[in-house]
């Protein structure tokens, strides 16, 4: 259609009326999610550095702005790479350490699949059971379809192809990268559960909320590591401004598409 606005063809298709509603629905959806990433990520580092909440989050959105806008989506995009590159080495080094603090992959397994955790191979077709193999799989490949296809922050990175199979080629490298990322995640969840397994650390005063849990397993394990809790609270960094900056980059051509 010759537009960077992927909702431009909502006014085409439909009429003016159900691209407003569509846009304002993107926007306060943006700005929740953004609130959502940055108070997450703050809260996770207040642990560890004690540092003030609202000062952690008003630098981490002032660089976000900042490179972002210098940089635009040329920026935005060598960031992410940079970023991702930091948030896999995190994750695999909390893996790493994670198992060799707990005693290895036989007690994460044993405590995991004593307690009910592990529900790989769980069939259950009962929509309103949470976790099964429909719902990780059927269900997070159309939630992924939908952001992938109608978002105004993956549509403006197609157009930065040259080609069509480029951009494509582009999308599937971006699916398995988000499918290893929630792997990882899933490992790292299963690992400090196996530590924390008798004893809850909110319960326990240990942490105030459980965005801090991750980061308090972080430093029990590698805080003796004067380097790795770093790489950690890099690679947290990352993905939150990876996403932030993209939200951004996309709010201009979000918020043009009612003028």
């Amino acid at each position: 259609m010759g537009s960077m606005n992927v909702y431009k063809f909502l006014e085409v298709r439909y009429n003016t009326k159900t691209k407003n509603v569509v846009t304002t629905m993107a926007a306060v959806r943006a700005i929740l999610q953004c609130s959502n990433i940055v108070y997450g990520t703050a809260t996770a580092l207040n642990r560890a550095t004690n540092i003030e909440t609202w000062v952690i989050i008003g630098s981490i959105t002032g660089i976000c702005v900042l490179y972002t806008s210098v940089g635009g989506m040329k920026g935005v995009m060598w960031a992410d790479v940079i970023q991702a590159v930091a948030m896999v080495l995190s994750f695999v080094t909390v893996i790493v350490m994670g198992l060799i603090y707990v005693g290895g992959v036989g007690p994460v397994w044993k405590r995991s699949y004593e307690s009910g955790r592990l529900q790989i191979f769980n069939f259950d077709t009962n929509p309103t059971t949470r976790h099964t193999f429909w719902t990780s799989t059927v269900g997070y490949f159309f939630s992924y379809l939908a952001g992938a296809s109608t978002s105004q922050l993956v549509h403006q990175r197609y157009l930065t192809a040259p080609t069509i199979k480029e951009a494509r080629r582009g999308n599937m490298l971006s699916l398995s990268m988000t499918a290893s990322t929630v792997f990882l995640s899933q490992i790292i969840g299963i690992i400090i559960y196996a530590e924390y397994h008798t004893c809850d650390p909110i319960k326990s005063k240990t942490i105030q909320n459980m965005n801090q849990l991750v980061p308090e397993f972080v430093m029990k394990v590698m805080g003796a590591y004067p380097i790795l809790p770093g790489l950690f609270f890099a690679g947290l960094l990352a993905a939150c401004l990876s996403t932030m900056s993209s939200v951004y980059n996309s709010i201009p051509e979000i918020g043009r598409a009612h003028v």
